[in-house]
């Protein structure tokens, strides 16, 4: 048995080199360490907590610290050369103190690390076919009192008493040995590490939106209102503007009081959560959730610290409260838990009363459903999660991913237990009241909510879905990215999908998560000549659809026909109606109809006409909206003495040669696109040196253009000859009119003759107004 005076144990030096006690738990006896330096206490007033004086500790105290978060709670902590006597006799005097309820030193690990606190309260929770009156008589038998019941689970007790002020170890060995509960532990003070780096109140994405797809889910659905996010946390400051339209009444597990609200002068860690899943949108001001126009409970399971640091405490009592009020009492869809319960050791890192509380969220909310349960990885960039709730099966792990979709450093991991990842790295924020941007931030705490809102959106959908069913369609919704490998059956959760240790099943990608829980993709044929018939990949049970298509397409039922030889883009509608929906919602494809369109660059860039020079390589491109399309290159046309090669005719990307011992002239390439509908062709054209030449150049008294077309259709407007040293010019030249003149359809001949002999420059203007081009020419006359 447990020895019954823990500090009767405690070696002189301030770590302790072996055990202090040990600790009967399922046949395991586990050793506890206590800490030499730090007692928590509990206070029966909080109101006079600060009625503590030095002299209970004579002069070896160096501070007492009333926790923030638990305010009827404090450490008293102690000069490392306080003797085992002098820290013995400030237990006893606490302990008699008429306003101290409990005081228990802290536990540690073996080498002296914090790990937990011991309250005044241990919790059982009774097998469900033992009598009532039996629990009771085994709760006088040791003289526990119930001192109070978790009103939000119905079956968990929380007992005080001599035993449990004493020893509450010893208190759960002995309702152990009954064989009457299914769980009995300590009400330990628990130390929480929010998964953020909190400074402004609330989250804006900026390439997060796009990596998620969310813009075009949001043409799906943007959330239904029925469908509610539970943000467990420190709070959510209920007057934000942004999230009032969708704040429902809230719950705090604490002793504050605030129905879920923020304290004032914390960190506002649940607010921006609560901003990233579901802040309201179209409202004309600060940002919008991923799922908008779904609802936030807020609840308050701790507090956070002033000083903006990232650990704090809390009661297991508080955490599995809040869990179980928000399913039971607030029936809430999905949690979402940006934070982790720092791992501690063994039995202390075992917590049935929480696991309890996620389980029967998972199994028991949304009336049978499961709520879904989200958590995140953690900011450590270590490759271990927090115990809690990460290691709870039914709960999904988000880890952050970068911009670049690899792996924030600070992320934990790489781990098997990562389930997704989701955008939290540099992620812009917005100031409570102007809205203005912030610095850039990283965390998971971010990347949670929205994945929790990517639930939410699922869920609006198809909210038939079990949490299981909706895990996995996030899931296997995944881009497979990062250049990581993905292997099947790496994951935890889901066998049969491929995973890896850095983003899980791979970054969450919103649009695609919600086709699939609308039963999508739409599949069919991608190209249509004639006609094709479109259906469901899974058609939801229950539902009707309407079928319908875009413009060039006839609908009847699910078989679009093409209509009067229409070539283009096309679009398949369905719009379907799914039993307890809120909304009928529309889900889209697109197609292409007939023969194919053509894109195409020179060098990767769109243009008409190509100047060219001799001896230089061209890479040549051809695109297509229009799939299984394929392309030809033929060099048909040309004049003068321009020579190309075309090295892979038959390709969509080609690369032509202009020969060295090219001077003049222009060439066309014509390239045809085909595919099974028929084809369409468009010509590349490419002119060397300008696709005219001057001759002779020196000149004496005749100056003759030449332009290389076999039309005149391509001839400049105005030739204009300028001397060097002049502003005006000699010669201004009508080349239609003079081609008509000279009765030539693509030559020219000037007189200059009478123009002073030197450096002239031949200025050849094509097209007016906005497309007006001039090429210039240097002459020299002589």
């Amino acid at each position: 048995m447990m020895k019954k005076l823990f500090l009767m144990l405690f070696l002189a030096t301030q770590v302790a080199t072996a055990q202090d006690a040990n600790y009967l738990k399922n046949g395991v006896n586990y050793p506890i360490w206590f800490s030499k330096t730090k007692l928590l206490i509990k206070f029966k007033d909080r109101t006079k907590s600060n009625d503590l004086y030095p002299e209970l500790f004579s002069n070896r105290i160096k501070r007492t610290e009333i926790i923030h978060s638990i305010p009827d709670m404090a450490y008293v902590v102690f000069d490392s050369s306080t003797s085992i006597i002098e820290l013995q006799n400030a237990v006893a005097k606490l302990r008699t103190d008429e306003n101290i309820k409990s005081a228990q030193p802290m536990l540690v690990s073996e080498n002296g690390e914090e790990t937990a606190g011991l309250t005044d309260l241990v919790i059982a929770r009774p097998k469900r076919e033992v009598p009532t009156e039996d629990v009771l008589s085994a709760f006088r038998k040791y003289n526990l009192m119930v001192d109070e019941e978790d009103k939000d689970s119905e079956i968990n007790y929380y007992l005080s008493g001599g035993l449990v002020s004493n020893n509450p170890f010893e208190a759960c060995e002995k309702l152990d040995a009954t064989g009457l509960f299914e769980f009995t532990q300590p009400n330990y003070l628990r130390f929480i590490e929010l998964a953020g780096n909190p400074n402004d109140p609330l989250f804006a994405s900026n390439w997060g939106l796009a990596k998620m797809k969310l813009p075009e889910a949001w043409d799906i659905t943007t959330g239904c209102s029925n469908i509610k996010i539970a943000i467990i946390d420190d709070g959510v400051q209920l007057n934000h503007p942004d999230l009032q339209p969708n704040l429902l009444p809230g719950f705090d597990a604490t002793q504050y009081g605030t129905n879920g609200g923020t304290v004032a002068g914390e960190e506002q860690h649940g607010t921006k959560c609560a901003g990233f899943a579901a802040a309201k949108g179209n409202n004309g001001i600060g940002i919008a959730g991923v799922a908008y126009n779904s609802k936030i409970i807020p609840i308050r399971a701790f507090g956070t610290k002033p000083d903006g640091n990232l650990r704090t405490e809390t009661l297991d009592s508080y955490v599995a409260s809040a869990i179980n009020h928000a399913i039971n009492q607030k029936n809430a869809d999905i949690l979402n838990m940006s934070w982790g319960i720092i791992a501690s050791i063994s039995p202390v890192n075992q917590n049935p009363v929480i696991e309890a509380a996620l389980i029967n969220a998972a199994v028991n909310g949304r009336g049978g459903k499961g709520a879904v349960l989200i958590t995140s990885s953690g900011n450590k960039g270590q490759n271990y999660l927090a115990p809690l709730p990460g290691n709870v099966k039914d709960v999904f792990v988000v880890g952050a991913s970068k911009s670049n979709d690899t792996r924030w450093e600070g992320s934990n991991g790489p781990t098997h237990r990562i389930d997704v990842a989701a955008p939290g790295a540099y992620i812009t924020t917005k100031d409570l009241s102007a809205y203005n941007n912030q610095p850039a931030e990283n965390a998971t705490s971010w990347a949670a909510p929205a994945v929790a809102g990517i639930a939410a959106l699922v869920l609006s959908v198809n909210p038939n879905l079990t949490q299981l069913q909706v895990r996995k369609i996030i899931a296997e919704t995944c881009d497979k990215v990062g250049g990581y490998n993905y292997v099947v059956g790496n994951g935890s959760t889901f066998s049969d999908l491929s995973h890896n240790n850095d983003l899980g099943y791979g970054r969450v990608n919103a649009l695609r998560a919600v086709e699939k829980a609308a039963g999508a993709p739409i599949t069919g044929p991608a190209l249509i000549c004639v006609n094709g018939g479109y259906s469901l990949t899974a058609f939801p049970s229950g539902s009707s659809a309407v079928w319908s298509a875009s413009a060039g397409l006839k609908m009847a039922g699910t078989l679009a026909t093409r209509q009067a030889g229409y070539n283009g883009a096309g679009t398949i509608f369905t719009t379907l109606t799914i039993p307890n929906a809120c909304a009928p919602i529309t889900i889209k494809r697109s197609i292409w109809v007939g023969n194919p369109n053509i894109n195409k660059t020179v060098n990767g860039v769109v243009t008409g006409t190509t100047s060219v020079n001799a001896g230089e390589l061209y890479n040549l491109a051809a695109t297509s909206t229009s799939p299984s399309t394929t392309f030809n290159y033929n060099n048909y046309a040309g004049s003068g003495d321009m020579a190309i090669d075309l090295y892979s005719p038959n390709s969509s990307n080609t690369q032509m040669y202009v020969l060295g011992n090219s001077t003049n002239g222009y060439r066309k390439v014509k390239l045809t696109a085909t595919n099974s509908c028929g084809n369409y062709a468009e010509d590349f054209v490419f002119s060397l040196s300008g696709m005219f030449k001057v001759y002779p150049n020196p000149a004496t008294d005749i100056l003759t253009l030449e332009w290389f077309t076999e039309d005149g259709r391509s001839v400049p407007e105005q030739i204009q000859l300028f001397n060097e040293n002049s502003e005006k010019p000699e010669r201004v030249v009508s080349v239609k009119k003079m081609l008509a003149e000279q009765n030539s359809k693509s030559r020219i001949s000037i007189t200059v003759g009478d123009l002073p002999r030197g450096i002239y420059f031949l200025h050849i203007i094509s097209g007016r107004g906005a497309d007006k081009q001039v090429e210039k020419v240097r002459i020299l006359l002589n």
